[in-house]
């Protein structure tokens, strides 16, 4: 049933990706029961928030994207190198950019790329892995963003002070 909700979410198909993937989840908590994470639980629920990103349901996606995190820190530890603990990671981050958190997102943007490195170095994988290479896009495209928008508050506080003859304008902190 999950890889059906993987793939309703890979074409687009958030309803149906949701039903299948919250009927997955259902099924392996009967058969693991839910008092101690299990690998299949967490990558379920994490896969579980990335379906809510299709119909832009942040809340819900923090939420199934946190419940994966916490699992996978108790069944592989915090520090871990694994590949779904960082697809969690980088998924995190893409939850703090939507709520307009973009420092917050930009530092869990830097574990993904520091997790994905660790599950997936060269020694063993050559020139890297695609998913290193999507974490780093993120990072940069959020660090850009970071960028402009301090650019642009620079720009806004130096018209306005030069609007009030190079002092800071009265209302101002």
């Amino acid at each position: 049933m999950a890889s059906l909700g993987i793939l309703e979410h890979d074409i687009g198909n958030a309803q149906s990706s949701l039903d299948y993937l919250l009927k997955a989840l259902k099924a392996w908590e009967s058969l693991f029961g839910t008092d101690n994470p299990h690998p299949s639980i967490a990558l379920v629920k994490c896969n579980i928030g990335r379906s809510y990103f299709l119909i832009e349901n942040v809340d819900a996606v923090e939420e199934y994207t946190r419940a994966a995190i916490d699992d996978q820190q108790k069944i592989y530890g915090r520090q871990s190198p694994h590949p779904d603990f960082c697809k969690s990671y980088l998924q995190m981050a893409k939850v703090l950019r939507a709520e307009h958190r973009l420092s917050d997102a930009i530092d869990q943007a830097k574990l993904a790329c520091e997790a994905f490195q660790q599950a997936f170095p060269k020694t063993s994988h050559g020139s890297g892995h695609a998913d290193i290479a999507e974490a780093f896009e993120t990072l940069g495209t959020y660090m850009l963003q970071y960028h402009q928008s301090a650019q642009a508050i620079d720009k806004l506080q130096r018209r306005s002070w030069s609007d009030s003859g190079g002092r800071p304008p009265e209302n101002s902190c």
